[in-house]
């Protein structure tokens, strides 16, 4: 509630002083229309928009396309994702967040080693959670569930409130029918994040973690029956 409040408190302003702003700030509002994106297909281009204008900017500073990319694959666009992403690589060719976008593009269309690029970008920057929660759910995919779950660990010693790391290794305990390892897997994420930081917190949503569970092993059941 507090995040929405303060997300249409942000884009008030920018609607009336939009032309006053830094290519940061235009990311910013940016970031809260996707807040409000829910539901709503033009706070999600009104979203685009202020990634651009972010970009239009400051060419140099690349996390509006970047951001502008990630949202074109969410909404399965990959062939506006590839573009925006490799807009980046033409200036940044060791951007790890580039690499990894064009990773998901190529796991998005079934094509080329998604994995070689995900494990590149980690190679640039070990300390890409994202990066590793990518390879681990690649893994898992796969059924190498060991692998996977070193993977999801590696992303947990970075960041340990990732909630996709956490329900990743809860998925490969759903998977291999190990009721008991989901559990622990909830607990320790729940744990993290009461412990994070010296700082009491609580889980995003009494639900994530099930949710993102679910929907890995939704993937897995695909992948067998493929």
């Amino acid at each position: 509630a507090d995040a929405t409040r303060r997300a249409r408190a942000l884009i008030r302003e920018y609607g009336l002083t939009r032309g006053m702003w830094s290519a940061r700030d235009h990311v910013a509002a940016g970031r809260a229309y996707l807040i409000l994106a829910a539901g709503n297909p033009d706070a999600v281009r009104s979203a685009l928009n202020a990634f651009d204008a972010g970009t239009a900017a400051d060419s140099t500073l690349v996390d509006g396309a970047l951001r502008a990319a990630d949202l074109f694959l969410d909404r399965y666009r990959p062939a506006d994702a590839k573009l925006g992403y490799e807009s980046v690589m033409a200036r940044r060719p060791d951007n790890p967040r580039a690499l990894l976008g064009l990773a998901r593009v190529l796991e998005f269309e079934g094509s080329g080693d998604a994995m070689a690029l995900a494990r590149r970008a980690v190679a640039l920057d070990p300390a890409f959670t994202a990066g590793h929660v990518a390879i681990a759910r690649m893994l898992l995919e796969s059924e190498s569930f060991d692998s996977a779950a070193v993977a999801a660990r590696r992303a947990l010693a970075v960041d340990s409130t990732s909630l996709d790391a956490w329900g990743t290794l809860g998925a490969i305990a759903w998977t291999r029918g190990d009721s008991a390892g989901l559990r622990t897997a909830r607990t320790e994420a729940a744990a993290a994040y009461e412990s994070n930081g010296g700082q009491k917190m609580a889980m995003p949503d009494e639900h994530a973690f099930t949710l993102v569970v679910a929907e890995l092993r939704r993937v897995v059941d695909e992948q067998r029956a493929d």
